[in-house]
């Protein structure tokens, strides 16, 4: 029992470490969004759509 609860805890702390990553990358181009669409857009990717998904929301493909 204790080593499943050692390896859950260590996945959970590799997934946030992931997302801190992620969120790092994403503070670094925050200066490069212009415009509203790309705003749209990087809020979508947060909210964790896909980018077929945000493409077909915005009306991009279909």
């Amino acid at each position: 029992m204790y080593t499943e609860v050692q390896r859950r805890v260590y996945s959970l702390n590799y997934r946030i470490k992931e997302y801190e990553q992620k969120i790092a990358e994403i503070q670094k181009r925050i200066p490069l969004v212009h415009g509203d669409r790309e705003v749209e857009v990087l809020h979508r990717l947060l909210d964790g759509d896909s980018m077929r998904a945000i493409g077909k929301r915005m009306e991009i493909i279909q």
